[in-house]
């Protein structure tokens, strides 16, 4: 039995969720902790292109609510480029989120995938390439 959407407006600070937003070039699955829930004056501060990102959704919706009367979500992330990590920060209104999307998680420890019996050294790296291509944090432990 599928389980009932959750309404975007009952997310809250410090949570860990996934979702996704009804734009339709966006095709994005968000994913980090919630560090703030603000208004619209709060949010242009934190990022310069909701409002284009809004006139889109609302083709979509057209029952939306001026983008100025919205309420935002903060979503920090990290983001692995070679062996840095960068968290990073997303703002999106709660009324752009698809609540069929949504799903709230604990982060869970690190854990250790072992390869064995390949011929080449360098196919680890390979490996570790194509998990971060897909969103993973990875390294190389030798």
């Amino acid at each position: 039995m599928p389980s009932t959407p959750i309404n975007p407006y009952d997310l809250k600070i410090g949570q860990y969720v996934a979702f996704s937003c009804r734009h339709p070039t966006d095709q994005l699955t968000y994913e980090g902790k919630i560090v703030g829930i603000v208004d619209y004056s709060t949010a242009r501060q934190l990022e310069a292109d909701l409002v284009p990102y809004h006139r889109e959704v609302s083709k979509l919706i057209s029952t939306l609510s001026s983008y100025s009367t919205l309420t935002y979500l903060i979503l920090e992330y990290t983001q692995s480029q070679d062996e840095d990590f960068k968290t990073l920060r997303v703002v999106r209104a709660l009324d752009w989120i698809d609540p069929a999307t949504i799903i709230i998680f604990e982060p869970t420890a690190s854990f250790d995938v072992r390869i064995f019996n390949r011929k080449r050294a360098t196919e680890g790296n390979t490996v570790v390439e194509l998990l971060r291509s897909h969103g993973y944090i990875a390294t190389l432990v030798n």
